[in-house]
């Protein structure tokens, strides 16, 4: 039988260490993993919402073209925090 195990304690710790500058890449890409993914949702979302409800003017775009070049800059925006 096994016993349920004890859950963390509050206020863990991790430590994430990257030799630099050989591994720099990656080390941005955890310092802004937060940011990816926060954009990657709202993309994400506002594409959802006009692909399901034909929304465009909802999302402050008057065309289609507008949200592409929106998705482009957020992209460009993400690109740049990753050091490409």
């Amino acid at each position: 039988m096994m016993l349920p195990q004890e859950p963390e304690e509050r206020g863990a710790e991790g430590i994430l260490k990257f030799p630099l500058p050989e591994q720099s890449h990656e080390f941005n890409l955890a310092l802004n993993a937060v940011v990816l993914q926060s954009t990657l949702h709202e993309i994400d979302e506002k594409m959802r919402q006009h692909l399901k409800y034909g929304d465009l003017g909802g999302n402050g775009f008057n065309s289609t073209d507008a949200m592409a070049e929106w998705i482009r800059n957020e992209i460009a925006d993400i690109w740049h925090l990753m050091n490409y």
